[in-house]
């Protein structure tokens, strides 16, 4: 809560808008950005927003977060 600004169960991607001393990194599963929209809480678990995967990181860019990209293994 006092780096994100979010209760607990809310934590969202777009909390980084939050972290202006820039302490949280945010990491994203690159099988995430090939999704047509992406759905994520708006700094509060009661409502729901899409964006792009191009909204995601320009949103992240705007708040000077460098995403870390991971690749998770798929077990199909």
């Amino acid at each position: 809560m006092q780096t994100l600004g979010v209760t607990p169960g809310s934590v969202s991607l777009l909390a980084a808008v939050n972290d202006s001393e820039k302490r949280v990194t945010t990491v994203l599963d690159e099988a995430l950005l090939k999704a047509s929209l992406v759905n994520c809480h708006p700094l509060s678990n009661q409502f729901t927003t899409s964006l792009s995967p191009e909204g995601i990181v320009a949103f992240l860019s705007t708040t000077a977060h460098t995403p870390l990209y991971v690749s998770f293994p798929n077990d199909e």
